[in-house]
């Protein structure tokens, strides 16, 4: 069909789009610098058509092992039965899905359940599209709460919540020097250490007439590159805020429903109840996009208990009856299925398979930690060494090419091995490992034999392989040859890379 002369795709059609057209697509009208990302990696060279549990499934009949995960979204895996069958039964009983004038009963449950799998005093829930809308809708509950005095927050560096102007306000990496306008009076401390927060608590006007209307932190830095809160540095939080009148803000959005080993990563800290707690991600049950707030009763009802605050909460698709019957159906799924258990005995597997790796590869990998299945790997920085080799990563990752032997890595594991990878923006060095909470003890096995064969590789030998699957486009091909690298590489780079690795 054509409109005004132009293409309007048809879903048939969209489902015969090969590659190229795709791509084409993207570069035209979607998003072109993503397109070279695709291209750079060789992610542009790999159909995807469908997916089931733990796997993704190619055009040409293979099966990709996910550790991506949506970064989090999917705890139950792709396509789970059960989800499916809840949507489908909402949708032949052609039930209600934007219901602004009545009461849903889906609202109501789900709201009711978040409550009741959290502990304390969380009674009230606020539903939302994004991890980035619960955060927005956090802050300005705080600010509500606290009043035009409080007019100051709180955040970690390292911390990641969301890309909003406010989210974007209180994360510290990069995303928010590309734009002007953030909230005003946001203080970046660092992240546990105590004796810092104190001290900017106090700075803004002490236990008398602190300006901070809350602090927001997540209890596992996810994009930050999986760094657990120090153990009791959460209870050192909740106390100082209680001292200084500040609301704790809990960032689940990543880490909630088990993916931790525990419903939600606070609770690794016994008795610890934070004053809002955002969530989103894997509440959609890897279906639909959902998420929520919430919040302690009485803060809740100080700030919008009044009627005509009622329609501050609202918005055009919160609450949508499909939604909320999807994420009913994951809560439960999640229990029923004693995935929190299993995110917790698997997760203790893979974290203890990875360090035997890092000690027999101490001059790769830097690190390895994670609580449950939400797990990261960091190597150390061989831009130096490997600048000569992958000069097409240059534009991804900059002059230095910090990440590009993990870079390498996740191409190497991908396309010789059908695993997939996170990377992470604000920690390049670090993979992130963040598999449906049902993985397995053998596809975990299979991770690591995986991992031990690109380890054992090398760096350089890693970097040339890569360039010899011709993952660029015809004109680096033509640059790039084992010759001229071997021009390239000076020979103190090669001496040092020959002793260590």
């Amino acid at each position: 069909m054509k409109v005004n002369g132009k293409k309007l795709y048809s879903l048939k059609e969209v489902e015969k789009l090969n590659l190229d057209s795709i791509q084409e697509l993207y570069q035209k009208h979607h998003n072109p610098g993503l397109t070279e990302i695709f291209q750079t990696l060789g992610f542009n060279k790999i159909k995807v058509t469908s997916a089931r549990g733990n796997y993704y499934f190619t055009e040409d009949n293979q099966k990709i092992l996910d550790l991506w995960g949506g970064y989090g979204c999917l705890n139950l895996g792709h396509n789970h039965p059960g989800i499916l069958k809840a949507r489908e039964n909402f949708s032949q009983a052609q039930g209600v899905e934007i219901c602004m004038a009545f009461y849903s009963p889906y609202v109501a449950a789900l709201a009711a359940n978040i409550a009741n799998i959290l502990p304390g005093d969380l009674n009230y829930v606020v539903l939302s599209n994004t991890g980035a809308d619960a955060v927005e809708g956090a802050l300005k509950l705080a600010e509500k709460y606290g009043g035009p005095r409080r007019d100051r927050l709180i955040y970690f560096n390292n911390s990641f919540h969301g890309k909003t102007h406010a989210a974007l306000s209180v994360t510290s990496h990069q995303h928010p020097k590309k734009f002007y306008k953030m909230l005003w009076g946001c203080q970046e401390v660092t992240f546990g250490d105590a004796n810092a927060l104190e001290s900017a608590l106090a700075e803004f006007g002490g236990k008398k007439k602190c300006d901070v209307a809350a602090v927001i932190i997540e209890p596992i830095q996810g994009n930050g590159g999986i760094i657990p809160a120090p153990p009791g540095f959460l209870k050192t939080v909740r106390h100082l805020c209680d001292q200084y009148g500040a609301l704790m803000i809990v960032d689940e959005v990543a880490s909630g429903f088990g993916r931790s080993g525990r419903m939600f990563a606070f609770e690794y800290e016994d008795g610890l109840i934070p004053d809002l707690v955002t969530m989103a991600k894997s509440l959609g049950g890897g279906k639909t996009a959902i998420s929520a707030m919430a919040v302690k009763e009485k803060i809740f009802k100080k700030a919008y208990g009044a009627s005509s605050d009622s329609s501050l909460l609202s918005t055009t698709f919160a609450g949508m009856g499909e939604a909320c019957v999807t994420a009913i159906e994951t809560i439960n799924l999640i229990y029923q299925e004693n995935l929190v258990e299993a995110a917790e005995k698997q997760g203790k597997y893979f974290l203890d398979a990875l360090k035997k790796l890092h000690h027999r590869y101490p001059k790769i990998i830097k690190d390895v930690r994670g609580r449950g299945l939400m797990i990261g790997l960091e190597f150390h920085n061989f831009g130096k060494i490997l600048l000569p080799i992958v000069d097409p990563f240059t534009k991804l990752l900059g002059p230095s090419l910090n990440g590009a032997y993990t870079i390498l890595t996740a191409i190497e594991l991908l396309f010789q091995h059908n695993i997939l990878v996170a990377l992470t923006a604000a920690r390049p060095n670090v993979i992130r490992l963040l598999p449906p909470l049902a993985i397995t003890r053998e596809q975990i096995d299979q991770v690591i034999d995986a991992l031990d064969q690109v380890l054992n590789m090398g760096v350089i030998k890693l970097g040339l392989k890569t360039v010899k699957r011709k993952l660029h486009n015809k004109t680096i091909k033509k640059k790039l040859n084992k010759k001229s690298i071997k021009k390239k590489l000076n020979k103190k780079s090669i001496k040092n890379t020959k002793k260590h690795l």
